[in-house]
Formats: structure tokens, C-alpha cells, sequence
């Protein structure tokens, strides 16, 4: 016995020892299980009155959620379920879910894989060949998801991103609301019109701003763009981009001067061009064309030919002659770094005309330069040369203002045009084939105005027209009385300003809202001014249409509007109606076209309202019945093994 013992010792102590330990973890497994079974079924929240959801619906849920991450939008802009959050709250996720299968917008796995399919298409044309099996297998290896899971959490992720899309785009606008729209869009004006703008009309009465009304409207609007430039409101004091330039221009006439001595241009060397190729001088080689008749063209095409190349060769030579001392720089992002003492290191222009002139014996080319006070970009196109100057350097062709534009130090850098002060720019030619170099000497990115005397006129001048306009608005009511009383004409004339007779001013275009686009017609002085424009025909609209407008007396004819945004008033007196016919108005109504025009975007549906989790809770009857943390605490105290099954309900 001992014998057999001493024999299969080993084999007893393995089998024994994996006895002895099933036995001690036999009973923290059964535990765990108990446990994790617990949490399982754990109620997590309850819907529709008596529906309830448990541990493992949350558990599906945020394994969707998983999917949909790598599924969705990360641009708020371009997804509305981004834009909602709901990606980051099962419960949010779910009653989603549940709001798009219960309106029918979710399909099953087939719809999943036709829009993976569609997702791998986009990725190919993209230049990342992908099929749909490619897609699926990649979210199945980042999720652990098996194929089925995939395609039905895909398909409601459709159903979900088509449910939002539906709410975001819905017309909410009635067939009678579209009626009215098209008539009043579509209704003429005829009457006389007098404009009074608070800018430029100096008979308007307005105090001497003080200093410190100049500078409260310079600290308000300091850091605005002007409306000039694109600005939103009226005033707008900030410093656009400015820069200081200087340039060498290599002219082609005087290369085309200095080839004219070339042994190219003798009457052998020619004849030998033309006898190679007759076709490239327009003579036909089958006619046995002669040299004398075709002479002169061939002149001219070896002068344009030998200019060209030698303008090559100049235009080489400077290059490499400006970029001699930027070989030793380091570069960071694109740019060079420059030393300190980059100003000595640099080649001058004026060093570059003498090398030219040298190399070449040619006249020294002309340096010129924008001034000795920094420039507004809008500036450099007026420059004779230089202005029309471009380069295909950087893929496309970009004219002197837009490299310049895109200059490091300046407010709209452009890495891809990779342009900074005082390294000079590649070679540029202007439609005559002159050549350039600039270098931007001195830049200023765009920046609020930092003092009065930098923008002083113009804040005078808008404090002035603020002014104007703010009287106007108080005696609104006398210019519409002196008018109804005096005639329109005589306010033309106290404010010396002239009466505009106009036939049919309409709301909008009917050729183009016929298309869906609101284009306001122009109020003579004034331009297109919708809000003004749709002020004066709401007013007129209540005008009778059955009747003469001339026994309507004046004063209820005639209108006035402000437009604040041109700080003008606007008045008109209307002579006459013209609105549209019922078979216009009911072939308006008809088209898509304008009741996409006649939308209002104020009146759409506000997504994050709409399906906000209290709402979405409201409409489904969803109650929680333990937070995400209290269930993820339970989780952890689940896995530590430390948790009861009580424990993990509430």
C-alpha cells in the first residue's frame, strides 16, 4: 500500500488538491451567481403604467449605446442626437428607442446591414475601400457584439436619427397660413416714397457728441466688426488685418528686349525652326509650305519662346538667390524659425535687382513698397502689377491679397499657404507676364480699436447718425401728420431729400418665391431691407382692395416705417393696390416650393424641448426606480463579492 502510495503520490496530491480547491470556492461562486441573478432581475425602472424594465434591459441598453458611439455624428451641428446628449444616458437612449418603435420608424437586421452597406460606401468613395461585412465585423471586434446585435441596434439607431430628422424638418404650416403668405408676398405697392437716412441727411437735428459719448460708443462696440466688413449691426469699430509690403517686379518687355540680339532670331536659325515643325507656325507640311510666307510669325513665336525661357532662367535664379539664407532655418509647422538678426541675414530686393542686373545685363529690376504706414488688405489689389499678380504654387491659383491673407501673423493664417512677414513669397506673374516677388515687411492681425484717435471719424460720424435717428423715432408721428397734411412732397422738401415714384414694390420676387427663395424687392435709397419692407406691406394690406384708394383720405394711406439696421425712417404714400388674382394665389399654394419659402424658422420644432428626458418621461410613463450610479455601485460591489441580493434592489 505504502508502495502504491509512494508511486502515484503526485497524481493524489493533484487531484486532491483540485478537490480541496472546488470545495473552498464552491460556495463564493454559488454566491456570485445568486448575486449577479439578483441584479439581472432587478427591477430598473417601469413604463407605460405597469411595464417594467430590469437589470438586463439596462444592461442591453448600454451595450447599445457602445454601437451607437461608433455610429453617430461627434458634430452637434450635423447630429441631433449628439446635440441631445441621449448618447451618454441609457434611459435617455431607450425611450428614444422606444418613441421610434412606436412609430414605426425602426426596421430589423436587414435594415441594419443596408445602412452599414451605405455607412461602407461613403467610407470608400472617401478613398477607404470598405464593404458592409467590413463595417460589421469592425464594430462586432470593438464591442463584442455578436451580428445580430449589431444589425438590430444599428436599425434603431436609423429609426431614432430618421424619428429626429422627421420632427426637426416638420412643415407646420396650414394651407390657409400659405394662402395669406402668398398674397401679401405678392401684393403691389404704387405710390410716392421719401426716405429719410439719419447718415447722410444732415438737415436732421443732432447735438455735438461730447467726448465721453464718443467713447461710451466706442467701448460698446469696440470689438464688433463694422458693417462694412460683414459686422451684424450698424457700428462696428474693430481694426481689420493691415500689413506693410514691398515688392521686385521683373518686367517682360525688358527680357523681350534683351533676346532680340539672340543668334536664335538670324534668318538660318529660323528657317531650321520652321523646316522641324511647320504646324507650330500654322503652315500645312503637306503643302511644301515656304519659309518667306510664314517668316514673320515665326519671328514671333521664337521671340515669345526665347522670352519665356529666359524669364524661367531669371525667375530661378532669384528664387534661389532668396532662398540662400533660409537653408540653414529650422521650420516649425511650415513656417521658418527666424533669428533675431533675420533682417541683416536676409537678402534685400534692392540686393536681388543688383544681382539680376549683373547676371543677366539687364536694367536693374523696379523695388517698390505700399507706403510707410500699414495698408488694409482690400488695398492691395489697386496696386498696379502686383495687385493682379497670382501663382499656382499652392494647388490653386491664389492673386497677391489672398497669400497675403493667409499670412502667419495675421487673423486668417493659413498653414496650407504657408506665407509670413519677411520671408519673401515664390514667384508670381500678372496677366502680361511680368514676374514678382513680394514680402510682407510689417503685419497686424485684426484687433478691437484700442483708442478714440485711432477710429475717431467714424464713431463721430455714427454717434451723429445714432442721434438723427433717435429724433426720428420721436417725431414719427408729426412727419406722418406733416405729410398726410402738406403732401409727401413738402417733407421732401424740409429735409432735402427727394419724392421716388414706385410702380408694384412687392414683399418678394413672385418669379423667384415661385422656386422657394425670398429675394426682398429694393426700397428705392434704402436697398433690400426685409423687415422694413414687410412693415410697410403689412400696414398697406388693410387698405380696402374693392374701392378707390382715392377716396381714402391721406393720413390713412399713408405709412411710416424705421429701419434700424440703416437707422433711416421710410414713408410712403400709397396711390395705388395691385394684389395678386385667386388662381395666382392658389397655384402658390400648391407648391412645395413656397411652403418651403413661407416657413417660419421661429415656429419649428425644438428638439431639445421635444425630447428632453421630462418629456420623453411624461410621454412614455418612465420612472426610474435606482440611478445609473446607485446600479453601478451595486455593480462594483457585485464584482468585489461584497454585495447582498438585497442589496441591489430598491
Amino acid at each position: 500500500m505504502l508502495k502504491l502510495i509512494r508511486q502515484y503520490n503526485q497524481w493524489i496530491l493533484v487531484v486532491g488538491g483540485s478537490l480541496l480547491l472546488i470545495t473552498f470556492l464552491m460556495p463564493s461562486a454559488i454566491q456570485n451567481c445568486a448575486q449577479q441573478s439578483a441584479v439581472g432581475g432587478a427591477p430598473w425602472a417601469t413604463y407605460a403604467s405597469d411595464s417594467q424594465l430590469t437589470g438586463e434591459d439596462l444592461d442591453r441598453v448600454r451595450r447599445e449605446l457602445g454601437i451607437v458611439d461608433l455610429l453617430r455624428d461627434r458634430d452637434p451641428n450635423r447630429d441631433p442626437l449628439t446635440r441631445l446628449g441621449a448618447h451618454e444616458d441609457p434611459a435617455h437612449w431607450w425611450m428614444l428607442t422606444f418613441e421610434a418603435q412606436r412609430a414605426g420608424l425602426v426596421g430589423g437586421e436587414g435594415e441594419g446591414a443596408a445602412v452599414l452597406a451605405s455607412l461602407a460606401a461613403a467610407a470608400t468613395a472617401g478613398g477607404n475601400p470598405l464593404s458592409g461585412e467590413d463595417v460589421i465585423r469592425n464594430i462586432m471586434r470593438a464591442t463584442g457584439a455578436n451580428r445580430p446585435f449589431v444589425l438590430e441596434t444599428t436599425a434603431k439607431w436609423r429609426g431614432v436619427t430618421r424619428l429626429l430628422s422627421l420632427c426637426e424638418s416638420v412643415d407646420r404650416m396650414s394651407d390657409k397660413r400659405i394662402e395669406q403668405f402668398a398674397a401679401k408676398s405678392m401684393l403691389g405697392l404704387t405710390g410716392d416714397l421719401v426716405m429719410l437716412d439719419a447718415r447722410t441727411n444732415t438737415a436732421i437735428p443732432a447735438p455735438e457728441p461730447t467726448e465721453a459719448r464718443l467713447e461710451e460708443q466706442l467701448r460698446a462696440h469696440a470689438d464688433k466688426a463694422p458693417p462694412t466688413r460683414g459686422g451684424e449691426g450698424p457700428f462696428g469699430y474693430r481694426i481689420p488685418d493691415r500689413v506693410m509690403l514691398e515688392w521686385i517686379e521683373i518686367p517682360k518687355s525688358t527680357v523681350a528686349a534683351l533676346v532680340e540680339g539672340s543668334p536664335e532670331l538670324q534668318s538660318i536659325a529660323l528657317k531650321k525652326r520652321f523646316a522641324q515643325d511647320p504646324a507650330k507656325y500654322g503652315a500645312d507640311p503637306a503643302m511644301n509650305p515656304s519659309f518667306a510666307a510664314y517668316e514673320a510669325s515665326v519671328r514671333s513665336r521664337t521671340v515669345d519662346d526665347l522670352t519665356k525661357a529666359k524669364i524661367d532662367e531669371i525667375t530661378k535664379f532669384a528664387s534661389d538667390q532668396l532662398s540662400l539664407a533660409q537653408r540653414s532655418l529650422k521650420r516649425r509647422d511650415s513656417y521658418f524659425e527666424l533669428p533675431e538678426n533675420w533682417s541683416e541675414l536676409m537678402l534685400s530686393f534692392e540686393e536681388l535687382a543688383q544681382s539680376i542686373a549683373t547676371e543677366f545685363s539687364v536694367p536693374a529690376p523696379a523695388v517698390a513698397n505700399s507706403g510707410p504706414a500699414l495698408i488694409e488688405l482690400d488695398a492691395i489689389g489697386s496696386f498696379p502689377g502686383i495687385g493682379l499678380a497670382s501663382t499656382s504654387r499652392f494647388g490653386s491659383q491664389l492673386r497677391t491679397v489672398q497669400l497675403v491673407m493667409a499670412t502667419r501673423e495675421l487673423s486668417k493664417a493659413d498653414p496650407v499657404t504657408p506665407i509670413q512677414a519677411r520671408v519673401a513669397s515664390p514667384a508670381l506673374t500678372d496677366p502680361t507676364g511680368n514676374v514678382y516677388f513680394f514680402r510682407v515687411t510689417a503685419a497686424e492681425a485684426s484687433r478691437p480699436a484700442r483708442d478714440l484717435a485711432e477710429v475717431r471719424d467714424a464713431v463721430v460720424q455714427d454717434v451723429l447718425a445714432l442721434e438723427r435717428y433717435e429724433w426720428l423715432k420721436a417725431n414719427e408721428a408729426a412727419i406722418r401728420s406733416a405729410a398726410a397734411t402738406n403732401g409727401v412732397r413738402s417733407v421732401a422738401d424740409t429735409y432735402g431729400v427727394n419724392v421716388a415714384f414706385i410702380r408694384d414694390l412687392r414683399e418678394f420676387d413672385a418669379q423667384f418665391l415661385g422656386f422657394g427663395f425670398r429675394l426682398p424687392s429694393e426700397i428705392p435709397g434704402l436697398g433690400r431691407d426685409p423687415k422694413a419692407l414687410d412693415a410697410l406691406v403689412l400696414q398697406a394690406s388693410r387698405l380696402p382692395f374693392t374701392s378707390s384708394l382715392a377716396e381714402i383720405p391721406a393720413e390713412n394711406r399713408t405709412f411710416v416705417v424705421l429701419a434700424p439696421d440703416r437707422l433711416a425712417l421710410v414713408m410712403l404714400q400709397v396711390t395705388e393696390l395691385s394684389p395678386a388674382s385667386k388662381e395666382t394665389v392658389e397655384s402658390m399654394r400648391v407648391k412645395p416650393e413656397v411652403a418651403r419659402a413661407a416657413f417660419d424658422p421661429t415656429s419649428a420644432v425644438g428638439l431639445a424641448k421635444l425630447f428632453s428626458v421630462e418629456e420623453l418621461s411624461r410621454r412614455t410613463g418612465f420612472k426610474p426606480l435606482r440611478t445609473i450610479e446607485e446600479d453601478e455601485e451595486n455593480a462594483d460591489e457585485t464584482r468585489d463579492g461584497s454585495a447582498t441580493p438585497a442589496s441591489s434592489t430598491t
